[in-house]
């Protein structure tokens, strides 16, 4: 099935002669062999469907696509059903990012595989659920990958946050987390980042003035404030 989702994209992307690159995201892999496999069948479906266009558009100058692939880490869902608390969640994100860089290594290292697999694995992600998936438990993935220096390879970053909070000064503090944790730097991304475009009265009246979070997250908040106010003067 996932096949048939991909050769659609390329069928699709090929006829309109429009899209000159296409990303794919996809989750971690828990082996390296996972990682070429799915590298192999890409550059398999690519060219299958590359020739095939070129002979039902009858155009010999058409110009083959690239890709890449995002690998997108999921946050949980709900902390107890992998995990129970946040030192096993960055247990368990470590040995993932360590079969990424596994995989990268080997890629780096083989000259056989600079056609098929050299340079398309792009970035990372992570999305999805922010309730209990404070920043800095994926912060790891994001510096162990960026700070590896036996990887050639220079990975662009996405983090989703700000799309989900309890307060609104708490998804802002989601994004400054995501800014200083994750070794942050340019053509990096934010994933929507709502808390960012809301407006504070707007955001207030519509919660009838009235916001419930937990004493934890509030403490966290107040702190957090009182260090942006006292940086700023």
């Amino acid at each position: 099935a996932n096949h048939d989702i991909t050769r659609s994209a390329f069928h699709k992307y090929y006829r309109e002669k429009i899209k000159k690159n296409i990303e794919f995201r996809v989750g971690p892999e828990d082996e390296v062999s996972e990682y070429l496999d799915l590298l192999e069948s890409l550059s398999k479906i690519n060219d299958e469907e590359f020739e095939r266009a070129k002979i039902e558009l009858n155009d010999p100058s058409l110009l083959k696509i690239n890709y890449g692939v995002i690998i997108h880490f999921i946050k949980f869902k709900h902390p107890g059903s992998i995990v129970d608390s946040n030192i096993p969640k960055r247990g368990y994100l470590e040995s993932l990012s360590e079969r990424l860089l596994e995989t990268l290594r080997i890629i780096d290292r083989n000259p056989d595989y600079e056609n098929i697999y050299k340079n398309k694995i792009v970035g990372i992600d992570t999305a999805n659920y922010e309730s209990n998936n404070r920043p800095n438990i994926y912060a790891c993935v994001f510096r162990k990958i960026r700070f590896d220096k036996s990887i050639q390879q220079d990975l662009y970053a996405t983090y989703h946050v700000g799309e989900e909070f309890p307060t609104l000064t708490n998804g802002l503090r989601a994004i400054d987390e995501v800014l200083n944790f994750c070794a942050y730097r340019e053509n990096d991304r934010l994933g929507h980042a709502l808390a960012l475009g809301i407006g504070v009265q707007d955001y207030y009246q519509a919660k009838r003035n009235k916001v419930m979070c937990s004493l934890g997250d509030y403490i966290d908040d107040i702190i957090w404030l009182y260090s942006i106010f006292s940086f700023s003067e």
